[in-house]
């Protein structure tokens, strides 16, 4: 069980997020659109000119320069992902509650469909109740919607009961949940690195084959 909770928080936490039920309402967009990522610049760019061609070895090295600076600003956003773990983790949870509130046992939505029972209750009493034979006959009609509303309250209660063992677990787990997204994090960061020394690495060898082949055709060089 506990595997299964990392596991789910993991995958909240990295893609960073809840998968969402296939039918659900679309969400509305939030009051500030996060900026969209842009597309890294190719690894290599054209290759390396390795040669004199001053046009090139700038195109080429504007690329590698653009490269490394993508690559610098994924480093930031994972180093500040794992600076702010807890805090999200804190605010996840809290808005898993406030749905737990909204939706569960005691919440509006119960009240409201308690009410609902009540309302069409009364209407099939009073159908039940009437001397007109064909009204009669809609009782039974308002006490199937009755039934399905019921039916559909109890399973309120069970997802109600299920939400509150979760957000409990959760909290159990916080610490392993956010040590996990850390090591994550701390991974793409790693590589992110290293990508940046090789574009730096790809750069000076294009200049110092340049170097050479000037060397090359310098008298006394």
């Amino acid at each position: 069980m506990k595997k299964a909770i990392l596991i789910a928080c993991a995958g909240v936490f990295c893609s960073i997020p809840i998968a969402m039920a296939q039918n659900a309402a679309p969400a509305r967009p939030p009051a500030a659109s996060a900026e969209p990522t842009r597309p890294a610049p190719a690894a290599n760019g054209s290759e390396s000119p390795g040669n004199l061609d001053v046009t090139q070895l700038k195109a080429y090295l504007d690329n590698q320069k653009a490269l490394i600076e993508h690559l610098q600003a994924e480093a930031v956003k994972g180093i500040a992902n794992a600076r702010n773990a807890e805090q999200r983790y804190d605010e996840m949870i809290e808005s898993y509650r406030s749905l737990i509130n909204m939706a569960g046992s005691g919440s509006p939505v119960a009240k409201q469909i308690d009410d609902f029972i009540a309302q069409y209750e009364g209407y099939a009493r009073e159908a039940a109740a009437d001397p007109n034979p064909t009204r009669r006959t809609r009782a039974d009609e308002f006490m199937n919607i009755v039934n399905k509303a019921k039916e559909t309250r109890n399973d309120f209660i069970k997802e109600a009961d299920r939400a509150n063992s979760q957000i409990r677990q959760l909290a159990e787990f916080k610490v392993d949940a956010i040590d996990m997204f850390r090591l994550n994090q701390g991974k793409k960061v790693n590589e992110a690195f290293k990508q940046q020394l090789d574009a730096f690495r790809r750069s000076n060898k294009a200049m110092g084959d340049a170097l050479d082949n000037l060397k090359g055709i310098v008298p006394g060089a």
